[in-house]
């Protein structure tokens, strides 16, 4: 499962919950954080634990970040 996160790493730390809660087996949760300019770095390495997380340097739009993914 890949999200993509741009300036808003509470909601996807709330998606990466519902996820893990949701699903009973295990998948592979991959984020990534499409240049975001707030704190959402530093929220995300916080749980990195919980996804693979991959730090776009640029931010390419919507597609090209999931593609990274």
């Amino acid at each position: 499962i890949i999200l993509l996160n741009y300036n808003n790493a509470n909601d996807t730390l709330e998606c990466v919950k519902s996820i893990e809660d949701y699903y009973e087996r295990e998948c592979t949760i991959i984020v990534v954080d499409n240049k975001s300019t707030d704190n959402s770095k530093e929220k995300l390495l916080e749980n990195e634990h919980r996804y693979k997380l991959i730090l776009n340097d640029v931010n390419e739009g919507f597609a090209q970040g999931n593609n990274v993914g």
